[in-house]
């Protein structure tokens, strides 16, 4: 078995194995952060964060407008894009999808309030 192990063919048969292996995990993780969850969704989230900054931008400086406003476009928006995703995918998004939408349209918003 070591004289298996010593010959250089199967070492540089092995390390690629392995190099393969870890940038297959690499790539999997990357997958499941917030900003390639926004970039893999982003043709439904795209209009609905165009809509979003338009009806913040409408409501900043009018008396009604408080924090629970802005928290009833963001909930607005999340359930559009739910709908959009459900619409086109045949299912719900995933929690983790919701949570990067959400990230987005506060990143929005914060960029609008000068924040």
């Amino acid at each position: 078995m070591t004289d298996i192990l010593n010959n250089e063919a199967v070492q540089a048969a092995l390390i690629t194995i392995i190099v393969i292996g870890l940038n297959a995990l690499v790539a999997w993780l990357k997958a499941k952060t917030k900003g390639s969850l926004v970039e893999s969704n982003w043709c439904y989230l795209q209009p609905i964060v165009a809509e979003f900054i338009k009806a913040a931008q409408d409501a900043i400086g009018k008396p009604e407008t408080g924090a629970s406003a802005y928290g009833n476009l963001i909930a607005k928006s999340l359930a559009e894009f739910a709908d959009q995703y459900n619409l086109f995918e045949g299912k719900a998004p995933t929690e983790a999808e919701i949570a990067a939408a959400r990230a987005e349209l506060v990143a929005a918003l914060q960029r609008i309030l000068g924040g």
